[in-house]
């Protein structure tokens, strides 16, 4: 893929059909650089998913949900991406 690979891509495989293939990036956030730390790396998160999803590899897989998952090691929040 171009050098550049997602975090986690769980893919559907033959003989078990699934609803939908799925695309994670994983994010962490240091918790001393507080919400605008976390912003940033939302952004950076987003942009690289965006990236993913524009490569040949990843435009052709069927049913592909993509998301951003962000923590600071306490919480964790969820972004679907596209």
């Amino acid at each position: 893929m171009n050098n550049r690979y997602p975090d986690i891509l769980l893919l559907e495989r033959n003989p078990i059909e699934v609803r939908y293939q799925f695309l994670f990036e994983l994010k962490y956030s240091k918790k001393k650089e507080g919400r605008r730390g976390m912003e940033e790396k939302r952004a950076e998160g987003i942009e690289q998913v965006g990236a993913y999803q524009e490569l040949a590899e990843i435009r052709k897989l069927p049913k592909l949900k993509s998301y951003l998952l962000l923590t600071d090691g306490s919480a964790i929040e969820a972004v679907e991406v596209g």
